[in-house]
């Protein structure tokens, strides 16, 4: 049995707290999506043609899930931002029956992927545009 991981993405929202008037700490969390790709076999080692057994299955598909995460963001100057960030990803599982060609309706084997977990650290460096225009309401 084995699965990769194609792609992940989430939405997130974040809340923080000003530590330092430079330094917000922050929790992170919404809705998370990634793609994976799902292949299984199982085989007892006699050829098909000498009544073995063999049953496969691949397939793919986009599990939904949810992330949370916690980070430290640093404004080094007026425009630059430094943040490093942990994601917990925590996706659905998928399961599969499959049959061997030459006992299609008998000793079905069934496959089952628990629920995916990923971990992800991260660095990142933002440039915050001031365009040196202050927003103001009219009303």
């Amino acid at each position: 049995m084995s699965n990769r991981l194609d792609w992940l993405s989430s939405v997130r929202g974040r809340i923080g707290y000003l530590v330092l008037p430079n330094a917000l700490i922050y929790l992170t969390g919404g809705g998370a999506w990634g793609r994976y790709d799902y292949s299984a076999s199982a085989f007892n080692g006699v050829l098909l043609q000498n009544g073995g057994y063999l049953a496969t299955t691949s397939f793919a598909r986009t599990e939904t899930g949810y992330v949370l995460g916690g980070g430290l963001e640093w404004a080094l100057t007026r425009n630059w931002l430094i943040r490093s960030e942990y994601l917990y990803y925590r996706l659905g599982g998928a399961n599969s029956v499959a049959f061997s060609p030459n006992l299609p309706t008998t000793f079905p084997s069934s496959f089952t992927w628990r629920d995916p977990t990923v971990h992800v650290a991260r660095l990142g460096l933002s440039y915050r545009f001031d365009w040196g225009v202050p927003l103001v309401a009219k009303y």
